[in-house]
């Protein structure tokens, strides 16, 4: 199947389009990786000016937060060797969890670490990265009850995602050059079927822009960065590659996420430094800052012609640093209030667009949640940033709150300050 994409006889576009309900028409329609909205009676809505951000709850069950999704009146968390954890988040302030899913049957347990959502007909379909076991395929149309259907062999698969208007699940593997992206047919969910493969390089994450203008597939494929036309999502074809000279010339550029807003013509990739096990972000090293574990910022109003803008990392947690390839901590320093020791890890991870606005939260590990404005790309500036010195891996917005996959935390929930 690998090589050029294969096409099933029985799969058409007119099978396939409306299958998915489109993102609400209140989020950003510059990003495919806003969560779709249900239309919840529940939320705030977003300060017209932002200040900042603010704490509002910690779903203290949540054993473990890695990759979430949002959608309706739940949060669905990848809890890595804890399987799926669901919460009701429909009164924020007090989220609870209310169903776990952590074995596929025959004594397997469930792995997960990546989550999207797809609304096929009227079923809510979780598909969740198993790493090394393969795609589990979840109905989750009674979010209480999830009920296991199926396991897509494809392997491995680091991330996943799934297409924002048809129910096509992108699996991203990350293994980088040589690879490439498994593409499934989930019309049918208590049957999926792989349709093919594509590419030259195992993604670590896919991300979508779909608008009349144009449909674009953008992967961060762990090398480079490619961004595929998407016209035919079945025959995507590669537009550019993208490459980041000014993290390689640390030796450390990761190539972890690639997200595009701006009607497309900006496009902001993310550098997992050593995968997030060592030390990077604006570190206060004995070297000074550098540019590891940075969001670089793209013109890419020329597809073919990318054209580098500037680049924004947070400052590391307070009292750590890094030295060296191996990190490590000043004995001359205090010891982090935070009570964490030895190598920084302080990379971008993931994160989602802030509807109606220019602006970015993002996951930073160790270094929390940055807020981050964008709105003049050559000089992005960072407005506030909220750490509590565990791990933040992913952050997710609905209804105007901020949903956060947390290794350390497991789930948090904050909200928008307002200008005053």
């Amino acid at each position: 199947m690998r090589g050029a994409l294969l096409l099933v006889a029985t799969l058409s576009f007119a099978a396939l389009s409306g299958c998915i309900s489109a993102p609400g028409a209140d989020a950003d329609p510059a990003s495919s990786d806003v969560p779709a909205r249900s239309g919840p009676a529940w939320g705030v809505p977003i300060p017209e000016a932002i200040a900042g951000l603010k704490p509002v709850a910690r779903a203290l069950e949540v054993p473990i937060g890695a990759g979430l999704w949002v959608d309706g009146d739940h949060a669905y968390v990848s809890s890595l060797r804890e399987g799926l954890t669901v919460v009701n988040v429909s009164d924020p302030a007090k989220p609870r969890v209310v169903a776990t899913l952590k074995d596929v049957g025959g004594g397997t347990s469930l792995y997960a670490r990546d989550a999207d959502v797809a609304h096929v007909g009227d079923r809510t379909i979780l598909v969740l990265a198993g790493q090394g076991q393969g795609l589990h395929v979840v109905d989750v149309t009674a979010p209480e009850t999830p009920r296991y259907i199926a396991t897509i062999d494809v392997k491995p698969n680091h991330n996943l995602a799934v297409h924002p208007t048809l129910p096509l699940v992108y699996n991203s593997a990350s293994t980088g050059k040589g690879g490439q992206v498994d593409v499934v047919d989930l019309s049918n969910p208590d049957d999926p079927k792989v349709l093919g493969a594509f590419g030259t390089h195992g993604c670590h994450d896919i991300t979508f822009h779909t608008s009349p203008e144009k449909e674009r597939l953008y992967c961060a494929g762990v090398d480079v960065t490619e961004i595929w036309d998407l016209a035919d999502p079945l025959k995507p074809t590669l537009i550019v590659t993208i490459e980041n000279d000014a993290a390689k010339s640390y030796g450390l550029g990761l190539h972890h996420s690639a997200y595009a807003t701006r009607n497309g013509t900006l496009l902001i990739i993310g550098d997992e430094t050593w995968g997030g096990s060592g030390p990077g972000c604006g570190a206060n090293t004995p070297a000074g800052s550098t540019f590891l574990g940075s969001l670089w910022f793209y013109d890419v109003t020329d597809e073919k012609k990318p054209v580098l803008l500037s680049n924004i990392a947070p400052s590391a947690p307070v009292g750590e640093y890094a030295t060296g390839i191996v990190g490590g901590v000043d004995p001359s320093k205090p010891p982090s209030p935070f009570g964490v020791i030895g190598a920084l890890s302080c990379t971008s991870h993931f994160g989602s667009f802030v509807p109606g606005h220019d602006m970015l939260v993002w996951g930073f590990y160790r270094a929390g949640v940055v807020l981050i404005d964008y709105s003049d790309a050559k000089r992005p500036v960072i407005v506030d940033q909220w750490s509590t010195g565990a791990n933040v891996w992913d952050v997710k917005i609905l209804n105007g709150y901020m949903f956060t996959g947390d290794l350390a935390r497991g789930l948090d929930v904050l909200e928008f300050r307002a200008k005053v």
